[in-house]
């Protein structure tokens, strides 16, 4: 037997990635799958992303490119900041990575030291806190439920903040909450931060999926210091192209690319060449014109499933889930999900992989099938509700 790391043994599996295993060894078996587990928006890429991609393999561009990305791709995402915020983040800020997880590692491995520790909400992207295990730091999992909105407040931060703290990490829009945080929240979050000489992080990877009456923001609109991750998977349904970036402040550009230059060399070059047509006017149309699809389809889930006995605390603003208190006498959450899939055919993730606060007690259901799969899955979801009614 091969001795692994002791970070190895901290890191815990991505759950949701095994239910899809099932769901897809039942789907071959001739089983009819719903997909209500992972994060896959489920509409085509922009016809145009896909040209520019076969264009950059027919003409040769599948080279190695600079470490932070092609300077045309870089100074296009400087002009999406300007034209939908009017906020002005210089391309020398950004960096282009191999996805929003490509990011998540560099500025792990740029912010944090062996046993420093990270503020992270509970519940929360579950492989966030996995990043720190991977570079011997440790996540703080701070519960956050429907007190608050499933968000992190100031004085969240001063009860949990220790000698060990470096900053905080947030999600806006969340997953798995969808929650969103205000300018007012961030502005106040920001100072609480920095006023003990720490960073704050948002993972903005669902920006865009954010539903009326709000309308999509960064924190860059309050705080120019904080670091940002996004990427071109969610808004842009880019999620096999694997393609992020950064926006970090000026002070550690330095660091960051010594850190892309040995980590990755590059994010993809074909995926960096496809994404210039990305962030284009008609394509942020484009992207813009599915929101509304998604608002319908939360719309239907919320009142099926409070309909069923489900607890949910307010619409999702963002995002595409529903984070959802299980009936008192459903199984709980793992048992739940494995029945559900097993029995009915519909996978669901359970709570468990978001954290441990009260997460025995919730699912997390996505809602990226159409509407009519989504109707075939709560016909399915009320046949399996009998069983414990």
């Amino acid at each position: 037997m091969i001795e692994t790391s002791k970070r190895v043994e901290k890191i815990e599996e991505f759950r949701v990635m095994d239910l899809l295993r099932r769901a897809n060894e039942l789907a071959a078996s001739g089983k009819d799958i719903i997909h209500m587990e992972i994060g896959e928006p489920g509409f085509r890429v922009f016809e145009p992303v896909v040209i520019r991609g076969i264009k950059a393999i027919q003409d040769g561009m599948s080279a190695y490119t600079e470490a932070q990305g092609i300077l045309s791709l870089r100074e296009s995402i400087s002009n999406f900041y300007y034209k939908e915020f009017g906020v002005k983040v210089s391309a020398d800020r950004v960096f282009v990575t191999t996805g929003a997880s490509g990011a998540l590692l560099m500025l792990t491995a740029l912010l944090l030291d062996h046993d420093e520790n990270l503020l992270i909400t509970d519940p929360g992207y579950p492989c966030s806190r996995n990043y720190l295990y991977a570079f011997s730091s440790d996540p703080v999992l701070v519960p956050v439920g429907t007190q608050t909105g499933y968000k992190l407040t100031s004085s969240l931060v001063e009860s949990h903040w220790n000698s060990s703290t470096k900053g905080v990490l947030i999600s806006s829009p969340s997953n798995p909450t969808g929650a969103i945080y205000s300018s007012g929240e961030l502005g106040e979050l920001s100072e609480t931060i920095k006023a003990k000489n720490g960073f704050l992080l948002v993972d903005e990877v669902y920006q865009g999926f954010t539903y009326k009456p709000l309308v999509s923001s960064t924190v860059l609109s309050v705080e120019q210091d904080a670091f940002v991750v996004n990427s071109f998977s969610k808004f842009f349904g880019m999620t096999g192209w694997r393609i992020g970036w950064i926006v970090a402040p000026e002070s550690v550009r330095k660091d960051l690319l010594k850190l892309a230059q040995n980590f990755f060399i590059c994010a993809p070059s074909i995926a960096q060449h496809a994404a210039l047509d990305a962030l284009t006017s008609d394509a942020l149309i484009a992207a813009n014109s599915h929101v509304e699809e998604f608002r319908v389809r939360r719309d239907f889930l919320v009142k099926a499933l409070r309909d069923l006995g489900f607890f949910i605390h307010g619409s999702p603003l963002g995002a595409f889930y529903i984070y959802a208190r299980l009936p008192k006498k459903a199984p709980r959450s793992k048992d739940f999900c494995l029945q559900f899939l097993e029995s009915e055919y519909v996978a669901v993730t359970p709570g468990y992989d978001f954290g441990k606060y009260d997460a025995d007690h919730h699912v997390r259901f996505s809602f990226t099938q159409n509407l009519s799969r989504l109707e075939v899955a709560i016909e399915r979801l009320s046949r399996f509700s009998r069983s414990w009614k």
